[in-house]
C-alpha cells in the first residue's frame, strides 16, 4: 500500500545522541551498546556507554563501584528497591478495566489512586489536555502536587511527554496547562504568559528545524 506521507504529517519527533564506547573510526552499527565503568586513581568513577534499558542495571554497577572506593563491603540494593508505584501493581488486572483507570494505572502504577482522588474532588478535572493523547487536566494538577513540575514544559515536555508524542497538539495545550499552574502555585500572570509563550516559540523553532524551514 503506498501512502503519501509529508514531513508535516508528523505529530511528534524524537532526537539524540547515543554514546558508543570503542575506539575511533569503524562503523557505529558494527559497535556494541555496553557500558563501561573507570576508576580514577584519585576515586573519580567515571561511567560512559550503555543505553535507557540497561540505565539501571549500570547505576547497580556504578554503586558498587563507589562502595570499593570507599571502603565499604556493602552491595546495592535495587533488586529488592521498587520503583514508585511498582509495590503491589498487577498489570493484567489493571489493564483488563480499560479506560481512564488503565491508563493511569499503566502510568502511574499504584500511585494512580491520588489522580483518581483529584479525579474525584474535582470532576471537571477529567477534561482531555492534549487532543490525540489520554492524558487529563488531572495530570496535569498531580505532575504540581506530586511530582514537582512548575512549569509548562515541565508538564508537557518531561512529565507528560506530549511535546515528543503530539508536537504540535501540545504547543496549543500549553496555555490551558498555564492557568492550571498558575491556580496551583499562586504564579502571576506575566510569568505564565512568559512560559507559555517560551513553550510555543520553542516547539516552533524544533518543528521549523526539523522540516529544514
Amino acid at each position: 500500500m503506498k501512502t503519501d506521507l509529508r514531513p508535516e504529517d508528523a505529530v511528534g519527533s524524537i532526537a539524540g545522541c547515543r554514546p558508543l564506547v570503542a575506539p575511533p573510526g569503524g562503523k557505529t552499527l558494527e559497535v556494541k551498546r555496553n557500558h563501561k565503568i573507570d576508576i580514577a586513581d584519585d576515586g573519580l568513577i567515571t561511567i560512559v556507554g550503555g543505553k535507557l534499558t540497561t540505565s539501571r542495571h549500570m547505576a547497580e554497577q556504578t554503586v558498587d563501584a563507589a562502595q570499593k572506593v570507599i571502603g565499604k563491603s556493602g552491595r546495592c540494593q535495587t533488586k529488592k528497591a521498587y520503583l514508585l508505584g511498582a509495590a503491589g501493581y498487577d498489570a493484567q488486572a489493571i489493564i483488563a478495566t480499560g479506560g481512564m483507570q488503565a491508563h493511569l494505572g499503566e502510568r502511574y502504577g499504584t500511585e494512580a489512586c491520588f489522580v483518581s482522588d483529584i479525579l474525584q474532588a474535582d470532576p471537571a478535572s477529567a477534561a482531555p489536555i492534549v487532543q490525540g493523547l489520554p492524558h487529563s487536566e488531572a495530570e496535569v494538577i498531580y505532575a504540581v502536587r506530586h511530582e514537582m513540575a512548575a512549569t509548562v514544559d515541565d508538564v508537557l515536555s518531561r512529565r507528560m511527554r506530549a511535546r515528543m508524542n503530539a508536537r504540535d497538539a501540545s504547543a496549543h495545550s500549553a496555555a490551558r496547562v498555564g492557568q492550571i499552574l498558575q491556580s496551583e502555585l499562586g504564579l502571576s500572570e506575566q510569568i505564565i504568559a512568559q512560559q507559555v509563550a517560551d513553550y510555543t516559540a520553542s516547539v516552533a523553532r524544533e518543528k521549523s528545524i526539523l522540516l529544514g524551514e
